[in-house]
């Protein structure tokens, strides 16, 4: 499935639920995390779910469109700023970036709260909470997406999955 190119008028807000397999409940958070103002003009386009092909747009960075065309794994991370969740999961980021099963992967973690460097990235995702970590194949399909917190283990096993996938064919 393509990607629609719209913009996005959405807010991305913390501490979203959804991860598989962690209780939401379970938020190292404190309190609410606070809510960005919307990023660009135009309706949210719809989430991509597992299996579905990335492709990149007019206003995908450049870096990420080459990762894409590269027939290898990607990991895109989404946080807002330094709150408890966000520490959380780009800590397990960066765990998976240092392990052995996280070379070979082209990693793009974001932070939203700057508002700028991503383009097009959360309309042609669908993002509409932090953190948001997907995962991408060889194959340019998505094999996982979190919403909420994910562990180093769950990320770890997720990118391992995507450097079996097959290349973009």
């Amino acid at each position: 499935m393509a990607l629609a190119t719209a913009g996005l008028g959405f807010a991305l807000a913390g501490c979203g639920g959804g991860a598989a397999g962690v209780d939401p409940s379970a938020s190292a958070s404190a309190g609410p995390t606070p809510t960005v103002a919307a990023v660009a003009s135009a309706a949210a386009s719809v989430p991509v779910t597992q299996g579905d092909e990335v492709t990149a747009g007019p206003r995908t960075p450049k870096p990420v469109k080459a990762a894409l065309a590269s027939g290898r794994p990607v990991v895109i991370g989404f946080l807002y700023g330094d709150t408890a969740d966000e520490k959380v999961v780009r800590a397990a980021i960066r765990a998976a970036r240092r392990s052995s099963t996280g070379r070979g992967v082209d990693y793009f973690v974001y932070d939203v709260s700057r508002k700028t460097g991503f383009g097009d990235l959360p309309a042609r995702l669908g993002i509409t909470e932090t953190p948001c970590v997907i995962v991408i194949g060889r194959d340019a399909r998505v094999v996982n997406v979190w919403t909420g917190l994910v562990d180093v283990d769950m990320l770890a096993q997720s990118i391992a999955t995507a450097k079996d996938s097959g290349p973009r064919g």
